[in-house]
């Protein structure tokens, strides 16, 4: 999730709506192709109750199966998969992002960005303090990584960092724990939750804060399979 203000916070969801539309339209000014996912959002008459909104597409096919039985619940990790056919869908044009953040089921849309060839990106997924150790470790042997464009994971306990994808990207696809424990990436056929590249209207009231560097060439020993 981008942010949890809106749960913690209560900000008003218009302001939310403008400020993740505002923010793919920003992340596909830098070259990268976003899409919407899904995101976590109050049932109706719940008294406080936050669910995924995929939940809303589930109760839909229930009403017109008239199916009373039908399990609802999310299938995926919420607020995390997408809400569209993102291979298809997934843009950089500001007129086309801005379309599709105009529907109204991804008004409240996280957003995602396509990795690969297709942003010219391959992301180091760093989960956690057992990541952070395995990032260590790497450095250890092969030298300090080159400072590059960062941003924190939803939680805030991890950090995505972007690669500029090397010419010949094509066998960078996606991974979990192959370069090291906690060390995930993505690249052809991968995507991750997009973290905006400007300040968000909450920052004040919580301290989000999002890290913008310049993306540099992959390191070779993040291009591997071995394990330090």
């Amino acid at each position: 999730m981008l942010c949890r203000c809106r749960r913690d916070y209560g900000l008003q969801s218009a302001q939310l709506r403008l400020y993740h539309a505002q923010n793919a339209i920003a992340l596909g000014a830098l070259g990268f192709e976003v899409f919407p996912i899904h995101y976590m959002k109050e049932r109706p008459f719940s008294g406080g109750v936050w669910e995924c909104s995929c939940l809303d597409l589930e109760r839909w096919f229930a009403k017109k199966e008239n199916d009373p039985d039908r399990e609802i619940k999310c299938h995926n990790k919420p607020a995390k998969h997408p809400a569209i056919k993102w291979k298809e869908a997934a843009t950089s044009d500001a007129d086309e992002i801005k379309d599709l953040w105009s529907i109204r089921r991804f008004q409240g849309a996280n957003i995602a960005i396509a990795t690969g060839e297709r942003s010219g990106v391959y992301v180091i997924d760093l989960d956690g303090q057992v990541g952070m150790d395995s990032i260590r470790a790497l450095e250890a042997i092969h030298g300090e990584l080159p400072k590059t464009m960062m941003a924190f994971s939803g939680r805030g306990d991890g950090l995505h960092l972007f690669f500029k994808a090397p010419a010949d990207a094509a066998g960078l696809t996606i991974s979990a724990g192959t370069i090291g424990a906690g060390i995930d990436t993505r690249g052809n056929g991968g995507y991750v939750v997009g973290r905006a590249p400007t300040t968000p209207p909450c920052a004040a009231i919580c301290g989000c804060r999002v890290m913008v560097l310049v993306r540099l060439r992959l390191p070779s020993c993040l291009s591997g399979s071995s394990k330090p």
